[in-house]
């Protein structure tokens, strides 16, 4: 049952009409979901375990940066 739980949740964080994506306080991406990479040009695999930065150097960095610790 948990195993089923699991990989609806991931379909659904996949198919939904909007975008997705989880950062590690080092802001390394962990998660993109198909929204953004659809909009970014960037797929999952691209991005993940890297810098927010290094796949997207255009980030404004000091205002990201604050934006992103205001959550954590």
């Amino acid at each position: 049952m948990e195993q089923l739980r699991q990989v609806l949740s991931e379909l659904m964080i996949e198919r939904v009409g909007f975008g997705i994506f989880v950062l590690d306080r080092d802001l390394n991406v962990l998660m993109w979901n198909r929204f953004m990479a659809d909009h970014s040009g960037k797929t999952a695999e691209q991005l993940i375990g890297r810098s927010i930065f290094a796949s997207f150097p255009e980030l404004p960095r000091v205002w990201f940066t604050r934006k992103v610790e205001s959550v954590f």
